[in-house]
C-alpha cells in the first residue's frame, strides 16, 4: 500500500473517531459562546449605566421614604449612684404613641429622564391626625417632679430628609407651628423632625 493510501486511511480514521468529533464540537461551542459573552457584557454595561442614572435621579429627588410616628417624647431626670457612692442625675426620655391615628394622603407618579434612561418617581402629600392621652408617669415609676414638662416635644420619623419639599407643620387646637429638622434623642427614631408645643400636662 502506498504512503498516500495510508495517509487517507489515517485521516478517515481520525474523522470517524469519537475524540475528534468531541473536539470539533467543543471548538464550535467555544466559537458560538464568544458573541453570547459579548452580548452579556453589553447587557451588564447597560444595566450598570441605568442603575447609575436612576441613583443620580434619586439622590436629587430623594430615596424611598419611611414615615414613623408621630410620637410624644418627654425628658425626665433619673438618679444614679456613682462608683464613689455620690449621687448623680442623668436625663432620660419617655416616649408615648397616640391613642388614635388617621392618615390620609395622595401619591403622584412622575417620570424623570437621564439620557436614554428613565425613572419613575413618586411625590406624595400626607395628613396625619392623632390624639394623645395625658402621659401617666406613675405606671413608669417616675416621680412627676422629675419630669421636664417644658421640654416635651412631638417627633415624626422621616428616613430621608432630602425628599421633603415643603415645611412640615403641626396644628394643635387653634395653634399651628412648624416642625424643625432633627430629634433630640435617637432612642426610637433615627432621623426626622420635631417641635415643642403645648404643655402635655395641660392637655
Amino acid at each position: 500500500m502506498s504512503d498516500s493510501g495510508l495517509i487517507k486511511r489515517s485521516v478517515k480514521a481520525i474523522r470517524n473517531s469519537v475524540s475528534f468529533k468531541l473536539l470539533v464540537t467543543g471548538f464550535l461551542v467555544l466559537v458560538l459562546l464568544i458573541p453570547t459573552v459579548m452580548v452579556q457584557d453589553l447587557i451588564r454595561e447597560r444595566q450598570g449605566r441605568k442603575s447609575g442614572a436612576v441613583e443620580e435621579i434619586a439622590q436629587k429627588w430623594g430615596a424611598a421614604q419611611t414615615i414613623a410616628g408621630p410620637m410624644l417624647t418627654i425628658p425626665f431626670r433619673r438618679a444614679f449612684t456613682r462608683p464613689d457612692n455620690t449621687r448623680g442625675y442623668e436625663t432620660r426620655y419617655a416616649h408615648f404613641l397616640p391613642k388614635t391615628l388617621d392618615i390620609e394622603g395622595t401619591l403622584k407618579p412622575e417620570i424623570r429622564y437621564r439620557g436614554i434612561y428613565k425613572a419613575v418617581l413618586y411625590s406624595g402629600k400626607l395628613a396625619l391626625s392623632s390624639r394623645f392621652m395625658r402621659p401617666d408617669f406613675a405606671n413608669l415609676d417616675i416621680d412627676e417632679k422629675d419630669v421636664f414638662w417644658d421640654r416635651a416635644f412631638l417627633a415624626l420619623g422621616v428616613s430621608d430628609m432630602t425628599g421633603i419639599r415643603e415645611p412640615i407643620t403641626v396644628a394643635s387646637g387653634n395653634t399651628r407651628f412648624a416642625m424643625n429638622p432633627g430629634i433630640e434623642t435617637q432612642d426610637v427614631l433615627a432621623s426626622g423632625v420635631s417641635a415643642r408645643g403645648r404643655n402635655p400636662r395641660q392637655a
